[in-house]
């Protein structure tokens, strides 16, 4: 067999892993963003409450690594929604922060400038490995539905006695 049930977990955990690395840094250029300006932007809040989301799915998404290799689909189906609710909010997240400050010229120069860009870099940063392990989920999906031969098949009122009909117009 060609397929493997931990190979795609355990690829993802190290997806997860630099995940967790970029959720980390955006955290601490948010949390700088907000401390050092009197006024902040609701998208820097945004950024902040996804990087801690984030930092908090990771070891959960791990344990559900442990699940998912010891059942059929297990611990799958949690890891694909909270994977999908984090990939949703870097998506909002970061298109909402490039759409605001596109370039350095909208920023203006000094060190808020550079926190701030490397704040939108870092968040489309995370998106892209979001948009890694979805894909690497939906891989294991597919891998998972093959394996499982669980493939349609058709019923005595859709066939005839020579096969499937492959034009039901003439009958």
């Amino acid at each position: 067999m060609f397929f493997d049930r931990t190979s795609y977990p355990a690829h993802r955990r190290y997806i997860y892993a630099l995940a967790w690395c970029v959720a980390a840094i955006e955290l601490g250029l948010t949390a700088d963003r907000i401390h050092e300006t009197r006024f902040h932007y609701p998208i820097i809040a945004e950024l902040l409450t996804t990087s801690i989301l984030t930092i908090i799915w990771v070891p959960l998404a791990i344990v559900f690594h442990r699940r998912s290799s010891s059942s059929r689909f297990g611990g799958l189906h949690f890891e694909s929604i909270g994977t999908f609710v984090l990939w949703t909010m870097w998506l909002v997240g970061g298109a909402i922060a490039t759409h605001r400050w596109p370039n350095r010229t909208v920023v203006g120069p000094g060190h808020r400038a550079h926190i701030l860009l490397a704040a939108v870099a870092f968040s489309l940063t995370s998106f892209g490995i979001f948009t890694l392990v979805a894909a690497s989920l939906l891989m294991e999906y597919s891998a998972l539905y093959a394996a499982s031969n669980t493939l349609p098949t058709y019923s005595g009122a859709a066939r005839n006695e020579k096969g499937p009909n492959p034009n039901p117009a003439i009958a």
